[in-house]
């Protein structure tokens, strides 16, 4: 039976404010329990995402914490929410990955075993970073065109500030043209890293690669969107849904104080609980099996190395414009042991 998983990235008011001292985010409570309201519609668990900053205040670590012992699986989304956090130099990229991981470990009592990039910023040191830190899997690989029409968009809606230089000026734009859209191995030659894996789950595209997360939905209509969600049901294998706590963000939980930059926040809610309970159906009702993103990556794991003992195909894509002739990934689903040992990139950075 092929799988279905929904996540979060939990990009907050509290981050979107500035992280203001002794502000508590709406996020982490009534919006969160709205998610939630949909979720046990279909007895599934979500993998949140979320800023190891938002842990400072007490009570988003209690609300955090309640999340996990729920069953709801909590993963990393950063340090800061740095939106070009690919492009940093190998000391600031393990800080905001290792300062975040330390932060959820604390609150829920286990290493988080997810990450996903801010804004999709994604490079090979990224990638090694992850693998020095024992992470079994990352989400950030954007593969689609639409990678640099969604970098302006975003860059747009924080015009006048730093995020939106951030964003434009990543490198990894060439990338995103060619990654895989299946599930990948990342691997790495440094000697203290031998042996470990990164389990690469691309965000769900189409076979035109077109990219489908619920944003898709208010950029480009829902007509289309759902048009894009059944062929990414019937093409991808291992397909998630990604979501934002903005999509359940009511005009009442924001607070007058602040100044943000955050889209869609005008919608009523209540038609973005009918539009995200709608797609969700679908995707409830399609017959997959609903896991979270921890299980399913354990399964992608199994197959590709099935797939091993019969076949030695590896597709190898471009990582970044400034490191092109380092490989991003090996995709696995038809290749041997042998020849991912064959593709494993250089030690040094």
């Amino acid at each position: 039976m092929r799988l279905a998983s929904f996540n979060i990235n939990f990009d907050t008011l509290n981050e979107a404010y500035g992280f203001p001292t002794d502000f508590t985010d709406r996020c982490f409570f009534e919006v969160f329990d709205r998610f939630v309201s949909i979720a046990n519609q279909y007895s599934f668990k979500y993998t949140i995402f979320v800023i190891g900053r938002d842990l400072e205040s007490g009570r988003h670590r209690e609300a955090v914490a309640e999340w996990a012992r729920q069953g709801h699986e909590i993963g990393n989304h950063s340090w800061s929410h740095h939106m070009n956090l690919g492009a940093l130099s190998v000391p600031e990229i393990y800080s905001e990955v290792q300062r975040s991981h330390e932060a959820i470990a604390n609150v829920i009592g286990r290493e988080p075993k997810g990450f996903i990039t801010p804004a999709w910023s994604n490079s090979y040191r990224l990638s090694e970073t992850l693998l020095k830190c024992g992470y079994e899997y990352d989400t950030s690989t954007f593969p689609s065109w639409m990678l640099s029409p969604m970098a302006v968009r975003i860059a747009l809606g924080y015009r006048g500030t730093e995020k939106a230089k951030r964003i434009l000026h990543r490198r990894d734009y060439i990338r995103s043209l060619y990654a895989s859209r299946r599930p990948t191995l990342f691997t790495s030659q440094n000697p203290q890293l031998q042996g470990r894996s990164l389990c690469v789950l691309p965000l769900p595209a189409n076979r035109l690669r077109f990219p489908c997360w619920h944003t898709t939905g208010y950029m480009f209509g829902w007509d289309f969107h759902r048009r894009l969600l059944e062929s990414c049901l019937r093409d991808v294998e291992y397909f998630y849904y990604l979501m934002h706590p903005g999509d359940l963000i009511a005009v009442e939980d924001q607070d007058p104080r602040y100044a943000h930059s955050l889209a869609r926040m005008s919608v009523p809610l209540e038609v973005k609980m009918q539009r995200l309970s709608e797609m969700v159906a679908m995707i409830a009702n399609s017959g997959r099996r609903l896991v979270t993103l921890s299980e399913m990556q354990k399964h992608a794991r199994a197959s590709l190395f099935a797939s091993c003992e019969t076949s030695a195909f590896v597709e190898s894509s471009i990582l970044s414009a400034a490191r092109p002739e380092i490989p991003a990934q090996a995709t696995v689903s038809q290749k041997s042991t042998n020849a991912l040992e064959r593709v494993k990139a250089p030690a040094s950075l």
